[in-house]
């Protein structure tokens, strides 16, 4: 997230948005809701534009990424390689066209 986070800051763009896939274990370093909030935290301070995230909890409980959906994120569920797909195919368009709105 925090290397995603410097890429789309160093282009300048007005929409920024991350995809997150993951099986919902954390293997190295700080993990997602930590740096989810620092973004969200830097981006206020500095007055860069929100950074939408998105996660596919792939093969795992999105429950277990309930924290960042409280923060903001968008959580979907891929069981299996079908279901990401599928995930992928529905939903890269409209993550690529319409930002989050907070509230909907």
């Amino acid at each position: 997230l925090a290397y995603a986070e410097r890429e789309l800051n160093k282009t300048k763009m007005t929409r920024k948005n991350i995809v997150l896939l993951s099986d919902g274990a954390n293997t190295v370093g700080k993990g997602p809701v930590g740096i989810y909030q620092s973004i969200i935290d830097e981006n206020k301070r500095v007055g860069n534009p929100a950074t939408n995230l998105y996660v596919i909890a792939f093969g795992t409980n999105p429950a277990k990424f309930d924290e960042l959906k409280k923060m903001g994120a968008v959580i979907y569920k891929a069981k299996d390689s079908s279901e990401l797909a599928n995930v992928l195919k529905t939903n890269t368009k409209w993550i690529l066209e319409a930002p989050i709105v907070p509230g909907k």
